[in-house]
């Protein structure tokens, strides 16, 4: 074969078609594909130079913003002045102080060395076991009736305690979280027992109310996990509420049939009338059905 024989040329079409259908098909396709690629270079050629131009051409026809600023000269000496504003609206500068002035020196006291024979012993540094034996201010519990009006909480830390006679009334919080007591004896001159007064008593086990206890205020044994049973005496006339809330281990509040704002059923505190369920021990098990007489049950009581 030649050298210079072009194959995209009519004769090499012609030869390779040649006794062939030449209608459709390769023959078409090769014989149209010399037109098409001109067609695409040319129409690249345009696009290109298209978008080389456009920049210049779009800056051409659109027109030309002038520039409107202008700086105006402004005499400030023509201004009206402003008229004064009052004394009491005018903003006063407030002069500070001057810091004090700081000491040259910071005058020094030397530790003053003593002899071991001649310390005290009120003087010496307490170890922890002392400070744990001895008495502190850690707590004090108002009573009524008691003299000086206060009792020291670290003199109930015993296991036994009883309020002796001529006390009136215990404050609130008289006894809060005092732990260690076990059995609690109320002089038969208390006629109110505050609020929270024995809560957190949780080694109380033993409690005796006295007939003079008019009333007892509320969560005034709350929390007293160790009690297990307890008697409201006649002379009751008024309850708060929560009194022997969380007591888990309280089975049976029994009631002096005697007292005229509330009895007991099977361990359960109600009113005279049974129509108020006031508590529920809260260590009483098995299933209970509430009486048909009870219209309301007071807060806590369960």
């Amino acid at each position: 074969m030649p050298k210079d024989f072009d194959l995209n040329s009519r004769e090499w079409l012609a030869l390779v078609f040649a006794d062939k259908n030449k209608e459709y098909g390769a023959y078409v396709t090769r014989d149209e594909s010399s037109d098409r690629h001109l067609k695409a270079i040319a129409i690249i050629t345009v696009v290109a130079l298209g978008l080389f131009f456009l920049p210049g051409l779009i800056k051409s026809v659109m027109p030309v913003k002038e520039d409107v600023g202008q700086i105006v000269d402004v005499n400030l000496t023509n201004l009206e002045t402003l008229q004064e504003l009052p004394e009491e609206n005018q903003i006063q500068q407030i002069e500070a102080p001057p810091p004090p002035e700081l000491k040259a020196t910071v005058a020094f006291t030397p530790p003053v060395i003593t002899k071991d024979e001649n310390i005290r012993d009120d003087e010496l540094i307490k170890t922890q076991q002392e400070l744990t034996e001895t008495k502190a201010d850690i707590s004090v519990a108002t009573v009524e009736g008691v003299e000086g009006g206060t009792v020291d909480i670290v003199d109930v830390m015993e296991k036994k305690v009883i309020i002796e006679e001529g006390v009136t009334s215990i404050g609130s919080n008289a006894f809060w979280g005092v732990r260690n007591m076990t059995d609690l004896t109320i002089a038969n001159t208390v006629t109110t027992i505050g609020y929270q007064s024995f809560f957190s008593c949780l080694a109380l086990a033993e409690l005796t109310i006295p007939t003079s206890v008019t009333h007892i205020s509320s969560g005034a044994f709350s929390n007293c996990h160790a009690l297990t049973e307890v008697t409201v005496p006649n002379s009751v006339k008024t309850l708060g509420i929560n009194i022997f809330e969380y007591c888990s281990k309280l089975t049976a509040i029994k009631v002096d049939v005697a007292n005229s704002a509330y009895s007991s059923v099977n361990g359960v505190l109600f009113d005279k009338a049974q129509t108020a369920l006031v508590a529920y021990p809260a260590g009483k098990q098995g299933v209970y059905s509430i009486p048909n007489t009870v219209t309301s049950i007071d807060y806590a009581s369960f």
